[in-house]
């Protein structure tokens, strides 16, 4: 399979070995000294390695590795990879990991930039418009990547796990997703539905506003078709690099798409609060809460357009105006029973041990980290009850 590389706002490179063209890239960026974070998963399973290797051959440096990033990024993560990168006067930070490992990345990035050295800082502190140093970020995913390395926004978490931190800012914006399928050689196919699904959602979410950005409903296209098109193939056949390459390319589409709009101030912070508090994966809480979500609003004309990508281009019926929101609506539900049907996939918030008893406090958590009006108490509990 070739490797592609798309360039709009972030640089999105996708292939088998494509690591190996970050040292031209990095030196078209005049990158010198560069810093990599990882979490233990990529460290141990020698994916910083493979990153290691592909620098070796250039003149780039690697001054420090920071392998200290666990499960979820801490506010002292960030803290101490920025302080390093300013000690061993680094150009470029490169982020080797699941999510906890760039989101510690991205909230250093951001430290770095406004020249702040403690997260606590933004409780009193807004944030500037004119950055004091601006350090490149490289997001390598050891998965098929979250869509959420797109984002600019960092969320870090408290030591004492008390209170979150989350920071939205261009700063926090990636400048390079490297997506390399010989990162994906080992995910199953219950992950590959996980993130596919999750890339789903994300990119049907660009289609729900009348007014989103053109860009993004571009991005968000390519990857309903392509997930479509590809998703139970990779399931089946996960060994092969091709269907693994095209759904990480849906991944990195829906996550650019999302990240122009960025729009739901209510799946992203319920989702972390679940994945946290049962020690779930993200992306599989967002789809189950996504899947219930999409039938509970008013959705806008331009919905329905998300159709255009689910079906083939022959099948008119499907394409009657006055009732394509609904058919998109039953194509989405398809698509996930299909994949209930093919492998073990968590369609339940019950499959992580929620019950009933705990809907209270998730949404008591909710309410009191965000400020958004417009998602009340009941509205959360409702939600949450048609997920069990």
């Amino acid at each position: 399979m070739k490797e592609r590389i798309f360039e709009n706002t972030i640089k999105l490179m996708v292939g088998d070995g494509i690591v190996n063209s970050l040292p031209y890239t990095l030196t078209q960026k005049n990158c010198e000294k560069v810093m990599i974070v990882c979490d233990e998963p990529a460290y141990r399973l020698g994916y910083v390695d493979l990153v290691k290797n592909a620098l070796s051959s250039s003149p780039i440096e690697v001054k420090y590795i920071y392998k200290g990033v666990g499960d979820i990024a801490l506010d002292t993560d960030a803290e101490d990879i920025a302080r390093n990168y300013k000690y061993f006067k680094c150009d470029c930070i490169i982020a080797i990991g699941k999510k906890s490992a760039i989101m510690a990345a991205k909230g250093a990035k951001v430290l770095i930039t406004e020249d702040v050295r403690y997260v606590s800082s933004f409780k009193s502190k807004g944030l500037t418009e004119y950055p004091t140093d601006n350090a490149l970020l490289v997001c390598v995913p050891i998965n098929f990547g979250t869509g959420f390395e797109a984002m600019s926004v960092a969320r870090l978490y408290e030591k004492s796990h008390s209170s979150i931190y989350e920071i939205t800012t261009r700063y926090a914006a990636t400048d390079i997703l490297c997506l390399d399928t010989k990162m994906t050689d080992i995910t199953p196919p219950k992950a590959i539905a996980t993130y596919g699904l999750f890339a789903l959602s994300l990119a049907i979410e660009c289609f729900i506003d009348d007014d989103t950005n053109m860009i993004a409903k571009a991005y968000a296209d390519s990857a309903i078709g392509i997930i479509y098109r590809y998703l139970n193939k990779c399931i089946f056949k996960n060994a092969n690099n091709e269907y693994r390459q095209k759904i990480m390319e849906a991944v990195g589409f829906a996550g650019c798409g999302y990240a122009i709009i960025n729009r739901n101030e209510l799946l992203s912070p319920l989702s972390d609060i679940i994945s946290d508090k049962y020690l779930a994966n993200f992306a599989n809480i967002y789809a189950i809460l996504f899947r219930q979500y999409v039938k509970n609003i008013e959705l806008g004309r331009a919905f329905g357009y998300a159709l255009n990508s689910m079906v083939e281009p022959n099948d008119f019926a499907l394409y009657a105006k006055e009732s394509r929101a609904q058919k998109t609506l039953a194509q989405i539900e398809n698509l996930f029973k299909n994949i209930e049907d093919c492998v073990d996939f968590n369609a339940h918030l019950a499959d992580f041990g929620v019950n009933e008893e705990d809907l209270e406090s998730i949404a008591d958590a909710y309410e009191r980290g965000n400020e958004n009006k417009e998602y009340t108490k009941d509205k959360v509990l409702e939600l949450l009850r048609a997920c069990l």
